[in-house]
């Protein structure tokens, strides 16, 4: 397409009769951004394929057909502008950069990326140089913490820290190891603090079968979605009548984001809105027309959907885990009135927990792979909130987990889920429930196939308990004075504390795990020593002494256990055999501690 025929054009969707407006004094028109309050529009007046490449200027100016004439940045040349707001202090800012050159290339790292101020759709001052070394094409991230670039290879810096990391490479693209060169292209940064470090991008495609979708593919044909750390989230393959992907963008909502798609012959007649959830792979076209290119979507946060996060603890959708919490909270959603026994915690509560051997209601919460804090997360943030007529909470303790630190919001299953941050935001709804928010998860079916599982969780097939000499950690040095443990002990006081005010029992258990680490050094897996463990065992007895509310059923006892390989999944975990004994023996005690 020649520059003179890119013409500005929009929809606005939230009238009747939405429609095309072209705004004709605007020519040259390439990578265009709509700022964050919706009113201006920023665009570069030339891009790579440009033969007036060398001249090209940033331009801003008003939506309004009639509004006032573009204005230009005062730098000799700019490309790919994005909008940034500051964290800190709100002020609005462009992320340009002076050059196209490939990240790849010796010249790259002589090119910059620039910042300028913006007020009411005018530059303020001069640009001034973020990065001295290297044009990062694609933007910064909302918190200021990343900058990206994928022009031809995706690249990200960590703004603190200076380090620069090559994503979607050998192993984590799925491609062999001989055939990991790439060619990425078109990535837009997460539009959402929350998720810092976490971009889309479209990749140069894979001639053999990919471990990530199981398939050859085009170039372009999947939008992938990776995080800093080189996990690749998630990928949306394109339409099956439609060839590719092309411009790819996120809107400035997280759960939305835009792109063309093209056909064989390379043209650009479709937009797509793609909506970034479980239920909508399939995206939604809006638009048809003649050589779409460089879409961008703005949504106003009143038109959103104001409960449009609730319940989306599977978002984003960089850690499987999160699909699981996602359906056991849409069944505590629907059924926290009238939970009076809840278990929370790991993998030993959710495979080790059967509801159904239990006399009373019993409810699974237990996640795989939750921490300490997370699963007193939990406990703490909603069943104590919402379970109005709970009588006893239990917990599975794992030993050396008590020896580990409170999990980064980035890493962890729970903590960055958009539906975690959503409920944070509103304090948990600690006052009232909107009846909104309950009525969003009609919205929501997908979850229906876990939130069985608070009630009826999968359990793993009985295949004993592995090797007679099983995996031991390299090393094991923690003690009782660790730090981390010290402050994990002192949550778990608080916690009792807070129940026994409240009169409800608090029950411990420790789940059985291979009888044979009782020949090694080790208490488990991952440690600690014996002695460790059995001294964390004598501390929480001690509490349970001084607390009536509080208990502790050792259910491993050091691994001279009764449970057999007939009940164990692996080293570490019960299957169902193994979960409807222990979960027997639990209910005897329970029994006993509210009779």
């Amino acid at each position: 397409m020649a520059d003179s025929a890119r013409t500005l054009s929009y929809v606005d969707y939230s009238i009747n009769n939405p429609h095309l407006v072209e705004l004709r004094d605007s020519c040259s028109v390439c990578d265009p951004e709509i700022s964050p309050n919706g009113r201006y529009v920023a665009y570069a007046t030339a891009n790579e394929d440009s033969p007036a490449n060398k001249q090209s200027k940033i331009c801003i100016r008003n939506l309004e057909p009639l509004a006032s004439k573009p204005v230009e940045i005062s730098a000799p040349i700019a490309f790919k502008p994005h909008w940034w707001v500051n964290p800190s202090t709100n002020d609005t800012f462009i992320i340009f950069t002076n050059s196209l050159v490939d990240c790849n290339s010796a010249e790259w790292s002589s090119t910059k990326t620039f910042k300028q101020k913006i007020s009411n759709g005018k530059p303020v001052g001069s640009p001034f140089v973020l990065i001295q070394e290297g044009g990062f094409h694609d933007g910064l991230s909302p918190d200021g913490k990343f900058a990206v670039t994928s022009k031809s290879d995706l690249k990200m810096k960590n703004m603190i820290t200076g380090e620069i990391r090559r994503l979607f490479s050998w192993p984590q693209n799925g491609k062999s190891g001989n055939s990991s060169t790439q060619i990425c292209t078109d990535a837009s940064i997460c539009p959402d603090s929350a998720f810092s470090g976490f971009c889309m991008f479209l990749d140069n495609g894979y001639g053999g079968i990919s471990a990530l979708v199981h398939e050859a593919y085009r170039p372009n044909q999947y939008l992938f979605f990776v995080d800093f750390w080189g996990n690749v989230a998630k990928w949306i393959k394109s339409p099956s009548n439609e060839y590719s992907w092309m411009y790819p963008r996120w809107s400035n909502q997280v759960n939305y984001a835009v792109s063309v798609a093209r056909d064989a012959a390379g043209n650009g007649k479709n937009l797509y809105l793609i909506k970034l959830s479980k239920e909508s792979f399939v995206p939604n076209r809006l638009l048809s027309g003649k050589n779409i290119a460089d879409p961008c979507l703005w949504i106003s946060r009143n038109f959103a959907s104001k409960f449009d996060s609730a319940g989306r603890y599977d978002l984003p959708a960089n850690f499987a885990i999160r699909d699981i919490i996602a359906g056991k909270m849409a069944g505590f959603w629907r059924y926290h009135d009238s939970m009076e026994i809840v278990f929370v915690g790991t993998s030993h509560t959710h495979n080790g927990i059967d509801p159904a051997s239990f006399a009373r209601k019993v409810w699974n919460l237990g996640i795989p792979a939750f921490q300490l804090y997370e699963s007193l997360s939990i406990l703490n943030d909603y069943v104590l909130n919402h379970c109005k007529h709970v009588k006893l909470i239990g917990m599975d303790l794992i030993i050396n987990r008590l020896f580990l630190p409170k999990p980064d919001s980035l890493k962890s299953n729970l903590y960055g889920s958009t539906g975690y941050l959503f409920d944070r935001s509103h304090d948990f709804w600690r006052d009232s429930i909107p009846k909104a928010f309950l009525r969003s998860y009609d919205r929501l079916p997908f979850l229906q196939q876990y939130e069985g599982y608070l009630a009826n969780p999968p359990y793993i097939p009985c295949r004993g308990w592995g090797s007679e000499h099983p995996d031991v950690p390299s090393t094991t040095t923690v003690s009782l004075s660790d730090p981390d443990y010290l402050r994990n002990l002192e949550e778990l006081k608080r916690t009792a504390n807070v129940l026994r005010k409240r009169k409800i029992h608090f029950l411990l258990f420790i789940s059985p795990i291979s009888p044979r680490y009782a020949s090694t050094p080790y208490y488990g897996p991952e440690g600690p020593s014996p002695e460790v463990a059995k001294a964390v065992v004598t501390q929480i007895h001690d509490l349970e002494k001084s607390n009536p509310f509080l208990h502790l059923y050792d259910a491993h006892e050091g691994g001279s256990h009764d449970y057999t390989d007939h009940e164990a999944a692996d080293y570490y975990h019960l299957c169902s055999m193994g979960a409807r004994k222990l979960s027997k023996r639990l209910d005897s005690l329970i029994s006993e501690i509210l009779k």
